[in-house]
């Protein structure tokens, strides 16, 4: 019968060999990756260059597009928000159309009828919740909507105010008050040109104009809009000077040495005397 404590110290030899050369297979796997690990690696390298690249691009945007980009942001969340509601609200109306009341005629069974009577009030009830939220939901998510626009108009109010002291007084006087007409579909053109600042300060200045862009079509309303931005894009382009241009000097392919006078002769003089007087020199 083999020695007891030799036994034992042989297995925990035994165990710790197991355990370095463990140790040993992790410490290779992490040196050396897989090919799915390097694979990985190479899309995360584009992956981070693409956003280096979007932030590089939110640095050098202007307010205007900064305000753009960000309220498309949110019109975009929140239309999917309201694509999949309705597409909620569509599965819910087929299931609803699918709850059908039992009729006691049908059943030769009392217990029968009572079940089922039993779950159909389940899911109507159910169903009823489910539709009692939907509802909820697309309330949110027209006032976030409305909210969202009221951001964008306090942005446009605050951008307005930093390039003109009065901007908040004028574009937001009363149409009663001689102020602007400004509609809603004036107003979404006005967020998506660069100068639209400019533009409801434009109005402001011009109620008249303003009130005839308002009392015309949606699509006209558009265009008007965007017919002033070419507009007052040149009223508030840099003047140029109007310092006449600087005269250029001609000069001569050939330069022409002059003797000195102290070494002409009495020709050479009288000649140059004659082309000063003239004006040739």
């Amino acid at each position: 019968m083999p020695d007891q404590e030799a036994l034992e110290v042989a297995l925990a030899d035994l165990s710790d060999e197991s355990e370095n050369e463990a140790s040993a297979a992790v410490e290779g796997e992490q040196q050396e990756p897989s090919e799915d690990n390097a694979a990985e690696i190479e899309q995360e390298a584009p992956a981070e260059e693409e956003k280096q690249a979007e932030t590089e691009d939110t640095q050098t945007e202007t307010k205007s597009q900064r305000r753009r980009r960000l309220r498309r942001e949110r019109e975009e969340k929140q239309a999917d928000r309201l694509k999949f509601l309705e597409a909620e609200n569509k599965r819910l109306e087929k299931r609803l159309g699918g709850i059908k009341e039992p009729d006691r005629r049908n059943y030769s069974n009392e217990s029968e009828y009572l079940a089922d009577r039993a779950a159909y009030n389940v899911r109507r009830e159910t169903a009823q919740e489910d539709q009692q939220r939907l509802s909820t939901d697309f309330e949110t998510t027209r006032a976030e909507e409305a909210q969202a626009f009221n951001d964008a108009l306090m942005d446009f109010g605050a951008e307005g105010s930093e390039k003109y002291n009065d901007f908040t007084e004028k574009v937001s006087r009363p149409v009663e008050q001689g102020g602007p007409a400004i509609t809603t579909v004036m107003t979404e053109a006005l967020f998506e040109t660069d100068h639209g600042v400019d533009i409801a300060y434009y109005l402001a200045q011009h109620p008249k104009e303003s009130l005839q862009i308002a009392q015309m079509s949606p699509i006209a309303q558009v265009r008007k809009i965007y017919e002033l931005e070419g507009k007052v894009s040149k009223a508030n382009a840099p003047a140029k000077s109007a310092a006449p241009p600087p005269v250029k000097t001609v000069k001569s392919g050939k330069a022409t040495a002059r003797k000195p006078v102290s070494e002409m002769s009495m020709s050479e003089y009288a000649e140059f005397r004659q082309k000063q007087m003239g004006g040739g020199a």
